[in-house]
């Protein structure tokens, strides 16, 4: 009875770390950003995966058809962050870059154990590569770009058969 106790505390306890750490990321995002918005189309997504579908946000650019479009996959260690924590960095990536932007929401752990966030990027990656051709003439990238984990979304792993 006491281990089971214990053990349901401790479940608790580390989903209210979890939530709080996640609030304080979104609030010290939120500060650290204020005041530095960038304009530019916006649009908010859906990506189809297996059984799933997990939200994107796409910064067109002008200049993107010319460029690559770059796959941003926001911070946070797999844990934290999401399309609002990273918005502001991602409007001002587009308009320094010249590129546009496509930011994923992968699925976060702990709720969603690992390989998961990693699954998502990947399968969300695989299906922009041919869709980017329907794009229209100013989102129609010459290739891809992934960032801050170019590694992750490499042409070796695109290319491994899906699990």
């Amino acid at each position: 009875m006491m281990h089971t106790l214990r053990r349901w505390l401790a479940a608790l306890w580390q989903a209210l770390k979890v939530l709080g750490l996640r609030r304080y990321y979104r609030v010290s995002s939120a500060r650290a950003w204020r005041g530095h918005t960038a304009s530019g189309a916006v649009t908010d997504l859906r990506i189809p995966l297996h059984g799933i579908s997990i939200g994107a946000r796409l910064y067109n650019n002008a200049l993107g058809g010319q460029k690559p479009l770059i796959v941003y996959l926001h911070g946070g260690g797999w844990v934290i962050g999401d399309l609002d924590t990273h918005h502001p960095f991602c409007q001002l990536l587009s308009q320094a870059s010249g590129c546009s932007v496509i930011a994923l929401d992968y699925r976060l752990a702990p709720e969603h154990s690992f390989p998961a966030a990693l699954d998502d990027c990947l399968g969300a990656t695989r299906w922009i590569a041919p869709t980017r051709r329907n794009c229209s003439a100013s989102t129609r990238p010459r290739r891809i770009h992934s960032t801050p984990f170019p590694t992750a979304i490499s042409p070796s792993n695109l290319s491994r058969p899906r699990r």
